[in-house]
This record gives C-alpha cells, sequence and structure tokens, in this order.
C-alpha cells in the first residue's frame, strides 16, 4: 500500500507496484500493468534514503512500513502536503 495525501488527509492505497530498473512504477491492480498506463512512478535515482528498513512503529502504525526520501528540483505545481515540503528550489517527499 502506498500512502497518499488527499486533501489534506492521509490515506492508504493498495497498489500493484514493479521494480523496473531505477524506477517504481504502480497501477491499482494487478492485470492493469498489461493493459494501462501506470497511475504513478518512483524514480529511484532521486531517492536520498540511504537504507531502506522497516519505519520505527512510533511514526507509522502499519507493520513492515517502508520510507523512501526523494528530493528533486521543485515544479511550479508543487505544494507543501502530509507528504511533502517544498523548498525554495527542491521538493522532498516522504
Amino acid at each position: 500500500t502506498l500512502f497518499e495525501d488527499v486533501s489534506g488527509f492521509g490515506s492508504w492505497h493498495r497498489r500493484w507496484c514493479v521494480l523496473s530498473g531505477y524506477c517504481i512504477s504502480y497501477w491499482t491492480y494487478p492485470d492493469d500493468e498489461k493493459r494501462k498506463n501506470p497511475i504513478g512512478r518512483l524514480n529511484l535515482c532521486h531517492c536520498t534514503s540511504q537504507r531502506v528498513d522497516p519505519v520505527n512503529r512510533e511514526f507509522c502504525a502499519r507493520p513492515n512500513t517502508l520510507e523512501l526520501i526523494t528530493v528533486r528540483p521543485q515544479r511550479a505545481e508543487d505544494r507543501e502536503t502530509l507528504v511533502s515540503q517544498c523548498t525554495d528550489t527542491m521538493c522532498v517527499t516522504k
């Protein structure tokens, strides 16, 4: 499942993920992989996490949660959310 900001509220969504090269692509259902474009992609080249381990339950009560931190140049449409913080030039997403 992926945690997403939905109108200022956090929401968990089950996703089918595929790792290909340095990119994680995700769909709503496993069958969508063959028929549809992914609903999102995570470029791991932008990942700054030194290690990927389960998150401390103090930060997220969901078991087996992993946190990836990515940094990329900020875009005009970027905004602060529960999972993204934007500076003058960069956007950090957890």
